[in-house]
């Protein structure tokens, strides 16, 4: 978990970012955070638990997902 820890201290440490969640309603950051976090669940596996707190943590969850059924689809098409 120190993974989380370290996401955690940026986040809380990035002012901007808050800002940009919350008070802009842009969620680009949170786009990248969960291409990342799928990115580590490509190269070691899946995560089998993800705990979030709060509207970013669920606009993470929500692109983490989307992009799990691109993922699947892809390879589905590219099965056939």
């Amino acid at each position: 978990m120190i993974i989380y820890a370290f996401m955690c201290h940026d986040i809380v440490a990035n002012v901007s970012l808050l800002q940009q969640c919350y008070l802009e309603n842009d969620h680009t950051t949170m786009f990248y955070a969960a291409k990342a976090l799928m990115t580590l669940q490509a190269l070691y596996g899946v995560i089998p638990n993800l705990y979030g707190k709060g509207e970013c943590a669920a606009v993470c969850m929500h692109y983490m997902i989307q992009n799990r059924i691109k993922v699947c689809s892809y390879n589905a098409d590219e099965m056939t």
